[in-house]
């Protein structure tokens, strides 16, 4: 079995005896995944809740430098919120879904209830990257990109830290591919004054 086929079976979308499911509040389907921790779900916009394996060491190492370094971007300039890979979000299609890294701008995030606060955020991030891992498949993460993008999402990371690619998503632009780790990424507008030295994810 090739790397892409483990990787397509990794994702897998979970079975139900009904449709019930799909008529869960956002409360009810946070307590389903509070319940069945360590796994991970989300749920695209037809209401499917698609299961995922935790995260490796090394992908969770990678996240955890990105965020590091938005934090002490985001402590000095204070434009908004940081969330890691367990915040999930109900984009404006009804899909619920959790970046590995992601950035609410101050006013937005504010104008929330502590009730919307609490739970899955109502509205897609302006910033979101995914860290690609040995079990994902770069098409997925790729239409997972387009998806954020088509509900709001200002800027979108996509790494392929093994093959030392990102590709960059805004809206109504084409994709631009980072080809190489020896250069740095900018923030544009989005994530202003950022930069994130591309350096940090090489593979030693």
């Amino acid at each position: 079995m090739s790397q892409e086929e483990i990787a397509e079976r990794a994702v897998v979308k979970i079975k139900f005896e009904s449709d019930l499911h799909r008529s869960w509040t956002d409360e009810e389907f946070l307590r389903f995944c509070e319940l069945n921790k360590p796994l991970e779900f989300e749920r695209d916009k037809f209401g499917n809740i698609i299961a995922m394996a935790p995260s490796g060491i090394d992908t969770s190492r990678y996240n955890f430098i990105l965020n590091i370094e938005l934090g002490i971007w985001n402590k000095k300039n204070k434009l908004g919120y940081l969330f890691d890979s367990s915040a999930g979000f109900k984009l404006p299609d009804s899909s619920v879904l959790a970046p590995d890294a992601s950035f609410v701008r101050k006013e937005r995030y504010d104008r929330l209830t502590q009730d919307e606060k609490e739970g899955f955020g109502p509205l897609c991030p302006d910033f979101v990257a995914e860290i690609k891992s040995p079990s994902d498949t770069i098409k997925i993460l790729q239409k997972k990109m387009e998806h954020y993008i088509e509900n709001g999402a200002q800027l979108g990371w996509l790494f392929d830290i093994k093959k030392e690619k990102v590709y960059i998503y805004e809206p109504r632009k084409d994709v631009v591919i980072v080809d190489g780790f020896n250069t740095s990424l900018g923030g544009g507008d989005t994530l202003h004054g950022f930069q994130f030295d591309l350096k940090e994810f090489k593979v030693s």
